[in-house]
């Protein structure tokens, strides 16, 4: 049976077919370059957004989305997995944040010096007038890619962290409900600043801000929180499903929380699922019958149908931590 996940030992073809499940729509991917160049796990596992690119990938929300599910690949491997908490993933977000608030106050010290070196020449009041203007901290800003590469990786994390909180135990509680409610607003204000920095005054100020709240806040979490259920660690749990001759189903419902994260939301009584006792509800399944961490929620409702018809069953999910 299979016990872990090993993309690494991908080859081509299980690559292409892990791709094409991302988005309901799949003539984007460049097959044949997949193919042809050999292009193996071990290499999507280390894909740039410029890699993307030869595969068929060119629209940047596609690229956001096949790294962002990428990322998800690499989170569930099973030597990553038995070390991840809630508080580590906080803590990754975090000290994202934090390099970001750092590199934005670092952008404006230069910005700073750069302009205080400038020679001062007495002229006019209108040219005073131009000076002034030209100020770092008063001429127009606007928001460099590394600036945006930063807000998109902590977006990422942020969405992980979330998709954690939002399953059970967690949502039976107050105070990870508020934690979650707390992430995402300002991981919005975040990217929101970001895509529309020509419509913000001073957008870099307003990052820096914000990352700086984040990271205030996630550090808080990390080295405040005593909650058993914030250190505990995620584990990976392989179980087969059979299916009597007399039942039409597996008795599993699996609701989609976005496009890269996908739960067991509900169990039929007396069914294949709940005899098993190796599944709970708020599980996160990453395999049913083959890879669909990051597929597209009508990809997996497909491939659910199709497997109702089958006898047996294998899944692979990442249980939270137990109460």
């Amino acid at each position: 049976m299979l016990t872990n996940i090993d993309v690494v030992s991908w080859g081509p073809q299980q690559v292409k077919d892990w791709l094409r499940g991302l988005c309901d729509d799949s003539s984007w991917m460049n097959e044949d370059y997949i193919i042809n160049n050999n292009v193996d796990g071990r290499e999507l596992l280390m894909v740039t957004a410029d890699d993307l690119r030869h595969i068929g990938a060119l629209k940047v929300d596609l690229q956001e989305h096949i790294l962002e599910a990428i990322e998800k690949l690499r989170w569930s491997s099973s030597n990553f997995i038995s070390k991840e908490t809630l508080q580590v993933a906080i803590l990754r977000l975090a000290t994202q944040a934090r390099g970001l608030q750092k590199q934005l106050v670092a952008n404006r010290a230069r910005a700073v010096s750069e302009q205080d070196i400038l020679p001062v020449k007495v002229s006019s009041p209108t040219k005073d007038a131009t000076r002034r203007d030209s100020n770092p901290r008063i001429q127009k800003q606007r928001v460099e890619l590394d600036t945006l590469a930063s807000v998109s990786a902590i977006v990422r994390t942020s969405r992980q962290v979330t998709e954690i909180i939002s399953r059970k135990p967690f949502t039976k509680y107050d105070d990870y409900r508020s934690m979650k409610s707390l992430i995402l607003a300002l991981s919005i204000e975040l990217t929101s600043t970001a895509q529309r920095d020509q419509f913000v005054e001073q957008p870099n100020d307003i990052i820096e801000k914000s990352s700086k709240a984040l990271a205030d806040y996630c550090e808080r979490i990390v080295y405040g929180t005593k909650d058993i259920l914030l250190i505990q660690p995620f584990q990976l749990k392989t179980v087969r499903l059979k299916k009597k001759e007399n039942e039409n189903d597996f008795g599993l419902t699996i609701r989609s929380l976005s496009n890269s994260t996908h739960i067991v939301e509900k169990m039929t009584p007396l069914s294949s699922a709940t005899k098993t006792n190796e599944l709970s509800v708020g599980d996160e399944v990453i395999y049913f019958n083959r890879f669909i961490t990051g597929w597209s929620k009508n990809n997996v409702d497909q491939l659910l149908m199709k497997c109702s018809k089958l006898a047996e069953v294998i899944l692979i999910v990442i249980k939270n931590p137990n109460e």
